[in-house]
């Protein structure tokens, strides 16, 4: 306002009236007088002329600006003289000017003070101030130079947790907690077991992610190949395996085993006498009463789904007619 002011050369006059009475005194004074007002959304000069209550009357050059307070009331905020004067005016009007512009000054700091008076004691405008202050401290979160402090903070906070033994043995409960708690309650375990389910058929059925698992392996392998220091390690690794497996009694006794298994395979006296408890055990399923029986309820249940699958009896009708057009 001081600037709008200094621009337009207005000075303070701190009386008040109702629209009624601007009306009177437009037409009183013979001047226009506009009022500061909020119309909607936005802040607008109001025109009150004299030529409404008689359009004959000689308006002067001067105007009035009023600033709307509350309900129908206005403060009177300036007035302002001809254009005509300003241009022509010499020393006396620039004394005047910096006496107007002191008027100003003060009359606007008392304003200021009594709006922050006024505002301190109301409880909505404590919640707008509020409302700004939070949206002005999200502003800030937003800019790098805040980020950058909060960051810095955190990494603190992160290293003093670290360090700090007590603060290790409450995580490591809380974890054992949880996971006792997963390990126990039937509801996690089923929703878990629902999302790996889900992951699983995921991972098998989307392209993409096979070909990004693909290709994490081929580069794998490229830089196993390639690289002497990781072939070392797979060379210690496969001598310590050979090494256990000699010397521990249960592996020597699986190797044996394979390769008796291998001779068998190769040897045709072994052969033989495989083939030979083979057929002396069908002999015996085919005697043997009780097996005899199995395999007949086995049969006569396979033959009824047959019968009564529609599918199954195309098929057979249909293999039917091949063999007696042969």
């Amino acid at each position: 306002m001081a600037g709008y002011i200094r621009q337009s050369r207005m000075s303070f006059n701190q009386v008040w009236a109702t629209e009624v009475e601007i009306m009177a005194m437009t037409h009183l004074l013979k001047t226009e007088i506009y009022t500061y007002a909020k119309h909607g959304s936005q802040l607008q000069w109001l025109k009150h002329s004299p030529v409404l209550i008689e359009p004959s009357l000689q308006v002067f050059d001067k105007c009035i600006y009023l600033d709307h307070s509350s309900g129908c009331h206005f403060n009177v905020v300036l007035t302002v003289g001809p254009v005509k004067s300003i241009e022509q005016g010499a020393k006396e009007n620039s004394i005047l000017w910096s006496e107007l512009l002191r008027q100003a000054s003060r009359t606007e700091y008392q304003l200021l003070n009594t709006n922050k008076k006024l505002r301190r004691t109301d409880s909505i405008a404590k919640e707008k101030e509020n409302q700004q202050r939070n949206m002005k401290r999200k502003e800030l979160r937003t800019e790098n130079t805040f980020k950058e402090k909060e960051n810095r903070q955190k990494n603190i906070t992160r290293k003093k947790l670290r360090t700090d033994s007590i603060v290790k043995e409450k995580e490591n409960r809380q974890r054992n907690m949880t996971r006792k708690e997963l390990l126990t309650d039937s509801v996690v375990r089923e929703k878990e077991n629902l999302k790996r389910n889900m992951r699983r058929k995921k991972w098998r059925t989307d392209s993409i992610v096979k070909e990004k698992e693909s290709r994490q392996r081929n580069m794998t392998r490229k830089k196993l190949l390639t690289d002497s220091v990781v072939k070392e390690k797979e060379n210690l690794k496969r001598n310590m395996r050979r090494k256990k497996l000699l010397t521990d009694s249960l592996v020597k006794e699986k190797v044996k085993r394979k390769m008796r298994r291998k001779k068998l395979l190769t040897d045709s006296v072994v052969k033989e006498k495989e083939n030979l408890k083979r057929n002396m055990r069908r002999k015996k399923w085919r005697t043997d009463s009780i097996v005899k029986k199995k395999e007949n309820r086995q049969r006569n249940m396979t033959r009824k789904e047959l019968l009564t699958d529609s599918v199954v009896r195309e098929k057979e009708n249909l293999k039917r007619n091949m063999r007696r057009k042969k």
